[in-house]
């Protein structure tokens, strides 16, 4: 707030009353000031927002798997289970032989 002393147990009445008054005023003003810059953070943050929604037309949500979904949606933009998105990216699985060898026992 501000650097001033508080009145002396002394004062007057109506200076005690007039330092409140100065202190009520810089009080509000300080949380004025702050509510605008939480405002204006706000308002800051809501247009980032919109502005990745408008880039990535899915809103960078994973979408439950439907029949209505279009053909050509990606897959990274479903929401699947582990397993499923395993199953889904055969580039990251282990080659065929590695798999057939472990069925054998021979791979371990």
């Amino acid at each position: 707030m501000s650097d001033q002393r508080k009145p002396s147990s002394g004062s007057s009445q109506a200076e005690r009353k007039a330092f409140r008054g100065l202190e009520a005023q810089e009080a509000m003003a300080e949380h004025a000031r702050t509510r605008t810059a939480c405002n204006e953070n706000r308002e800051r943050l809501r247009s980032e927002r919109l502005a990745r929604e408008v880039a990535d037309a899915a809103g960078g949500k994973l979408v439950m798997p439907t029949p209505q979904l279009p053909d050509d949606t990606p897959l990274d933009k479903l929401r699947l289970t582990t397993r499923m998105r395993e199953a889904l990216h055969p580039g990251e699985m282990p080659p065929l032989s590695f798999a057939a060898s472990a069925d054998q026992g021979g791979g371990r």
